[in-house]
């Protein structure tokens, strides 16, 4: 916008210029031709305070733009480091699930040795028994 202001601006300049020269004749054409120069002035002006207001704006939404770009990638991070720390937790349960499955199964097998040595205690009992219910058979046969 710059580019095309300069124009205007050197054509103000020498308009101002020819303003102060022709004060002392100043005739009904060159009354309107003044007229129109502060118009002109007036515009520039007002443009330039849009412009102004205009990359003040911009400058505002570019910071913006920074601080919610910042803010994003923040929470990227913390996403990727949330689905880092999933998976590692995820590794960790497999690997109880492995070592609960392993004890389960020493479990059952430490239960069937059990009841082994169960059966075994059983049949020994039955078989002191009946030891000792002969011997007390012989015992009594031989004091018979």
């Amino acid at each position: 916008m710059s580019g095309y202001m300069t124009p205007v601006g050197s054509e103000v300049v020498a308009l101002s210029e020819m303003r102060r020269d022709s004060s002392s004749s100043v005739g009904s054409g060159e009354f309107s031709g003044i007229k129109e120069l502060d118009d002109i002035s007036q515009e520039i002006a007002l443009l330039h305070r849009e412009k102004y207001t205009l990359e003040q704006d911009i400058r505002e939404m570019e910071e913006a733009i920074r601080q919610k770009s910042a803010a994003v990638q923040e929470m990227q991070n913390d996403m990727d480091r949330e689905t880092t720390n999933l998976q590692e937790l995820e590794v960790q349960k497999q690997d109880a699930q492995d070592r609960l499955e392993e004890m389960e199964q020493q479990k059952h097998k430490l239960e069937d040795m059990l009841n082994e040595v169960r059966q075994k205690c059983k049949e020994e009992s039955q078989l002191v028994r009946r030891e000792e219910q002969q011997i007390c058979k012989c015992d009594f046969t031989v004091k018979i």
